[in-house]
């Protein structure tokens, strides 16, 4: 595939966020790009019932964006919290 015709916001989870969309779903690598660890942790927490998902029928996660920008703002008053 021609990845020119997609544009670079296309290949960027980070760029192609919607903040004015909050129920569009993540993939788990999107969620740790946005997040700041890795798809595995983002797994584990979904696993652990810390951070809630849905499951495709094919049985993989998408994370509702929303929740994801209101674990990202508790993440960044965690950081600032340690940091002060």
């Amino acid at each position: 595939m021609d990845e020119s015709r997609l544009g670079p916001s296309s290949r960027d989870p980070v760029e192609r966020e919607r903040p004015e969309d909050p129920g569009r779903f993540l993939t788990p690598r999107e969620v740790a790009r946005l997040v700041g660890v890795s798809p595995t942790t983002v797994t584990r927490w979904a696993r652990e019932g810390k951070l809630r998902c849905k499951t495709t029928l094919g049985g993989h996660r998408r994370f509702e964006q929303g929740v994801v920008h209101e674990l990202r703002k508790r993440l960044d008053l965690a950081a600032s919290v340690l940091h002060t």
